[in-house]
């Protein structure tokens, strides 16, 4: 399954799941097909892993799970050739078992089907020609006039063509392909069409180049002058403060002072003496124990072109890659609409899940549903009321209840479609009936309201749904069976004494047999981690639960999940009118909805608001400061740094002016210079936030970035017909801008407009 290169008849692509294992070759002398003896998956992939069967393990009839990109060895493939030279007479053809043999597949005849042969088990090889034939010119329609699949677009995700079809001597290429002159051409449009994580381009950090050779120099240096072994040691990078001290700096001497027994400016000196001088480093100095090092600005020049040409590339990495990553966010009790208290980690989840995605992790976002407890029952004895107050009874409203508007639309809702149908059940029959159809009407309006704000989520997990699996009953088993519960009073409690300073533990399952909170969640991670198989999971929660992250990281550590369990804390958004600040809770019934933001100031101001300091700050939501369009608010100011470049480009563009062939050499004045540095730094800033969590750093920079820009923009002419090479190279150079800006809006979920 996936898109099939022309002519390609070295792999068969098998969707995972699908298929059982294979126990027949699949290739033989000539590389033809056998066929299966099990249905074969639907052509387009629907699954991101995939089973691939490479022939150096097909000769063998061994389906392997491997790296689609693997490229076997090349004496399996010199063997087929040489048995293909050796035998050239057509193999001896046998009969199956269902029909006739297949034909052979170098055949002329045959070289003009579909490379992939599509086969059911059985009966399907007495209508094989017919079946090639018409899985032929479905794929005649499907491909376009250069091979390419339309539909790969919409497949995000597709697994590259194997390395090895390259090698191979190609057979004729059908008649839709005719217009392509180079098959090495067409390999690389196909490549980048397919987006292939492997293939696409990864951009290593300069800081990370620059730790590379600092480690360099500190083991030459060590084996030169006999230190103790420093292999251990972690070369940490950093920016000077002075930037008259270079463009990056090293704490390095400073750290092995005592464990070499040697002054940290003897050390600096002896790194810097062995540091290789070669780009991207110009110079190395030692300063204050301190291992400085300066960029080579030619070579920062040559950066423009490589940044522009990346494009939507730029700043990827593969750090992550091969991981599954779980990130919950939002998770909002369902007890109502979400509201700006509530809805800061919705930015911080999608924005964090994107990053990861950017550096080469599978990201799940998901929601957890919490539709049972205490508060859930709550929420239904609610509704419950104003439902009986509909039907025309005098009943209050208890203090613990939710007062708000928004109740009494629920039980509207269910008179309006039930009508008196559940009149006559008691109150508590009543709530119980009423609390999911509450959590239904409010998540409902949670995933319209999240859309708005731009974030899809893939999984809606229901709290409820875990606890009738089973799940909490396991996850307790296995806590008692590591001797970390005991049953005290009625109640099963969690020994928590050689976790923290709590002498009574913590409380898993109550005296009355309801399962606690806290053994809930811990159920949810377990399962989430081990059936699931996350490789890691991270959970976007409220800074009033840091006694809970307590209680989960003992639970972790119990169950030898700790490493995989990371938790954001963030604190709440406090909402002020007029400068006055607002009390905000729905019992109180008082609270501003995020809806309502949304639609006053917008999803691009909403999410950049929300984002704009670091998570463990308290953040004041001012509305009338967040509608105010200006360069007072931030985000407008960033997006007309997008803008002005596009407009610099369409200017530069009707005076027939464009970055073709531009010489980035001309790039040596020093505001040109700082802007190149400071897009380098897009790499640094993702690396960053992959590892620390960090997002609001992408609107620090992409207020920096913008801010550079301008000035730039002020001070040096880009567009100037009397001098069209420094043009060219200037318009090379807001190209790369362009791009550093374009990757930074995009990873936090703000639009990049081309006019405003």
């Amino acid at each position: 399954s996936g898109p099939a290169f022309p002519g390609d008849r070295s792999a068969l692509w098998l969707r995972s799941g699908q298929l059982p294992a294979v126990r027949q070759p699949l290739l033989r002398g000539s590389l033809r097909r056998a066929v299966l003896s099990a249905r074969v998956a639907a052509w387009r992939p629907r699954g991101r892993r995939q089973h691939r069967c490479t022939p150096s393990r097909a000769v063998r009839g061994v389906a392997t799970r491997r790296d689609p990109f693997h490229r076997p060895r090349r004496d399996a493939l010199a063997s087929l050739r040489a048995r293909r030279r050796v035998h050239g007479r057509a193999p001896r053809r046998r009969r199956g078992a269902c029909g006739p043999a297949l034909p052979d597949v170098r055949r002329e005849r045959h070289r003009e089907r579909l490379p992939a042969l599509i086969l059911h088990a059985g009966g399907a090889r007495r209508c094989e020609c017919l079946l090639r034939a018409r899985v032929e010119r479905r794929e005649c329609r499907r491909r376009g006039p250069l091979g390419r699949d339309p539909r790969a677009a919409r497949t995000r995700r597709l697994h590259g063509q194997p390395g090895h079809a390259r090698d191979r001597v190609r057979p004729r290429r059908p008649p839709h392909l005719a217009a392509l002159r180079d098959p090495r051409t067409e390999w690389r449009r196909w490549r980048a069409h397919a987006r292939c994580p492997r293939l696409a381009g990864v951009t290593v950090p300069v800081r990370d180049q620059v730790a590379a050779a600092i480690k360099d120099g500190l083991a030459r240096a060590s084996t030169e002058l006999g230190w103790p072994d420093v292999d251990g040691v972690p070369v940490d990078i950093e920016r000077p403060g002075n930037p008259e001290h270079g463009d990056y700096a090293s704490n390095i001497a400073l750290k092995l002072a005592r464990h070499a027994r040697k002054p940290p400016r003897e050390i600096a000196r002896a790194i810097r003496d062995r540091v290789r001088v070669a780009p991207p480093i110009a110079s190395v100095e030692e300063l204050s124990g301190f291992v400085n090092v300066r960029l080579d600005e030619k070579w920062l020049a040559a950066q423009v072109d490589e940044i522009a040409r990346a494009g939507t590339a730029f700043g990827r990495t593969n750090a992550l890659a091969g991981k599954r990553m779980q990130v919950e966010f939002v998770s909002a009790n369902p007890t109502g609409p979400l509201t700006v208290a509530n809805a800061r980690g919705g930015p911080l989840g999608d924005v964090l899940s994107s990053v990861l995605e950017f550096a080469g992790a599978t990201v799940e976002r998901e929601y957890y549903v919490e539709d049972t407890g205490t508060q859930f029952d709550t929420f239904g004895r609610s509704i419950a009321i104003r439902y009986r107050q509909l039907q025309g009874e005098e009943i209050e409203i208890p203090a613990d209840a939710y007062p708000a508007e928004y109740v009494k639309d629920i039980a509207a809702e269910i008179q309006a479609r039930d009508g008196d149908k559940w009149t006559k059940l008691p109150l508590e029959e009543q709530a119980k009936r009423f609390a999911p159809l509450g959590v239904e009407w409010v998540l409902r309006d949670a995933r319209r309201v999240t859309a708005m704000l731009g974030i899809r989520y893939d999984t809606w997990f229901s709290q409820a749904e875990m606890m009738r699996s089973g799940y909490f009953e396991k996850t307790l088993a296995e806590l008692r069976a590591l001797g970390k519960v005991y049953d005290k009073d009625g109640a099963v409690w969690f020994e928590a004494s050689e976790a923290v300073d709590d002498k009574e533990g913590w409380v898993l399952v109550r005296s009355n047999g309801e399962p606690g909170y806290l053994g809930k969640d811990i159920a949810y991670h377990v399962q989430s981690l081990r059936e699931r198989r996350f490789d890691k999971k991270v959970d976007i929660w409220g800074s009033n639960t840091h006694y809970h992250l307590i209680q989960m990281r003992a639970a972790m550590q119990a169950l030898g999940l700790l490493e995989k369990f990371e938790v954001v804390l963030y604190q709440y958004v406090r909402f002020l009118h007029e400068g006055v600040l607002k009390r905000m809770g729905r019992r109180t019934g008082q609270f501003l909805l995020l809806e309502e933001v949304i639609e006053a100031v917008g999803k691009d101001a909403t999410r950049y608001f929300f984002l704009q300091s670091s998570a463990d700050r308290q953040l004041d939501f001012d509305l009338e400061l967040a509608v105010q369009q200006s360069n007072e608010n931030p985000v407008y100011y960033v997006q007309y740094a997008h803008a002005r470049i596009a407009s610099i480009l369409r200017t530069a563009a009707e005076r027939g002016i464009n970055a073709d062939g531009a010489d980035t050499a001309l790039l040596t004045a020093k505001g040109e210079l700082d802007l190149i540095r400071l897009v380098l730094r897009f790499p640094e800033l993702v690396d960053d936030i992959r590892q620390h969590y960090g997002v609001h750093q992408l609107t620090t920079y992409a207020l920096e970035l913008a801010g550079a820009f301008h000035g730039f923009y002020r001070d040096h002419r880009v567009v100037d017909e009397a001098d069209v090479p420094r043009s060219k190279a200037r318009l090379r150079l807001v190209q790369a801008v362009q791009v550093a800006l374009r990757q930074t809006l995009g990873l936090l979920g703000v639009s990049a407009p081309d006019r405003m």
